[in-house]
């Protein structure tokens, strides 16, 4: 298969989505959907500069091919904080709440005709490692779904660490729903993140 090339493109930064070199990628991610405890969304931005933000990247990876992901997490919604006060903790182990968040995920691919979604969950508590399979399956049953309405199939990713720090509980099986793996090998101590 060609070889991909993943950029990451800060909700923060977008002043700079003319000056972004899209031909150093293949793949672009825009970081980050923020999920609440009940499965609502937020971002780091306010709303309509996220949108707006969105919106313009979506034009211009479309003017140079590149395709489009979104992310969800980061390291400024859960900050390692091993499941306390952790909205991602909190929203996943939750039916109700996930019930909630993935729909909301769906509409913005589907509404800017995205081509992946990241999940970046910094980081998920070994004893999470069944419920996060859940939340993987629904996200992919989710995404396939997407298909008919884009047209084209919607990639799923996951972000990891490099060492085994937050990784337990991306259990083989749950590796088996998405098509990309992140390796995040700056994260090798939390101290440096």
């Amino acid at each position: 298969s060609a070889k991909r090339v993943f950029g990451f493109f800060p909700d923060w930064r977008t002043s700079e989505v003319d000056d972004f070199r899209y031909y150093r990628v293949t793949d672009l991610v825009y970081a980050f959907i923020l999920p609440t405890e009940s499965g609502d969304i937020t971002f780091d931005v306010p709303s309509s500069t996220f949108y707006s933000g969105l919106q313009n990247l979506a034009t211009r990876c479309k003017q140079n091919n590149v395709k489009l992901n979104i992310s969800a997490g980061g390291w400024g919604v859960s900050n390692g904080q091993g499941g306390v006060n952790d909205p991602f903790h909190v929203m996943v182990n939750n039916a109700t709440a996930r019930a909630k968040f993935i729909p909301n995920v769906i509409k913005i691919i589907e509404d800017y005709q995205m081509d992946g979604f990241n999940l970046d969950w910094e980081y998920p508590l070994a004893g999470d490692a069944e419920v996060l399979e859940n939340f993987m399956i629904e996200i992919k049953i989710a995404l396939n779904k997407s298909k008919t309405i884009l047209g084209k199939s919607v990639e799923f990713s996951i972000a990891v660490g490099a060492t085994s720090y937050g990784t337990a509980a991306y259990t083989s099986s749950c590796i088996a729903y998405v098509d990309y793996v992140m390796v995040m090998a700056f994260d090798n101590t939390l101290s440096d993140h």
